[in-house]
């Protein structure tokens, strides 16, 4: 019996990207149907920072919407210098960062699923080689949340025809399960293999996925089930 990776795993993504640059903490807010940015995955700071800002509308003038507005990475080297930052200094000073990157999370249809976004002690801007690890990290988190996005919205349209769940086919459960058995390890040092690896299987799993979606129950199926 196969097991899909699902957005929990995105937890192994977060620590990984946490641990570029030995960041203070980070966290995954994915995008709601209603529009909201909710926070699914933190880890480090404190809760109260997070409790602060989750919920934020879609086009709130924030860094974290910037950046998924955009559909481009915003980094604020130092949130005691940037004017933008301004309004949120006081709860980010009791949070303990001084400086964050948030880079957009996007679909293979480059529609908006959420930002990962990682928070600093120091005022700190990552290098070529941190950026390149942290998109890295943002492609495979931004394939769990679509393969769990797309699997939703199977399971429900083979509910609404009243068609019996469909099994993968053999290639694409072995991509599944060996996507699942790669994820654990990206928080280990040395893992760029296993990172492109997992990428890859991810992406065997919602090609498949969206061509059920697509061409099996028409262009008019649910895909987002965010939230």
């Amino acid at each position: 019996m196969y097991r899909l990776p699902t957005k929990s795993d995105l937890s192994y993504v977060l620590q990984a990207a946490v641990a570029v640059d030995n960041a203070a903490g980070g966290c995954v807010r994915l995008l709601t149907s209603e529009g909201a940015l909710h926070i699914v995955e933190w880890t480090g700071l404190n809760a109260a920072y997070f409790t602060q800002f989750d919920g934020m509308v879609y086009g709130t003038v924030t860094s974290y919407a910037q950046a998924l507005t955009e559909r481009r990475r915003v980094v604020i080297r130092d949130i005691e210098t940037d004017i933008a930052f301004a309004p949120q200094r006081p709860v980010a000073r009791a949070a303990g960062f001084r400086s964050v990157q948030s880079t957009p999370l996007v679909d293979s249809e480059f529609g908006a699923l959420g930002i990962l976004s990682t928070y600093f002690a120091d005022p700190h801007h990552p290098g070529p080689e941190s950026l390149a690890a942290l998109d890295a990290y943002c492609i495979i988190a931004s394939l769990l949340i679509e393969v769990d996005t797309l699997h939703h919205a199977v399971v429900e349209a083979d509910r609404r025809l009243s068609t019996p769940p469909r099994a993968l086919p053999e290639t694409v459960a072995e991509a599944a399960a060996a996507a699942r058995r790669l994820l654990p390890t990206l928080v280990h040092p040395g893992h760029g293999a296993a990172t492109r690896s997992a990428a890859a299987h991810l992406e065997t799993v919602v090609r498949h996925l969206r061509s059920l979606v697509h061409h099996a129950y028409g262009s008019n199926s649910q895909t987002r089930q965010l939230g």
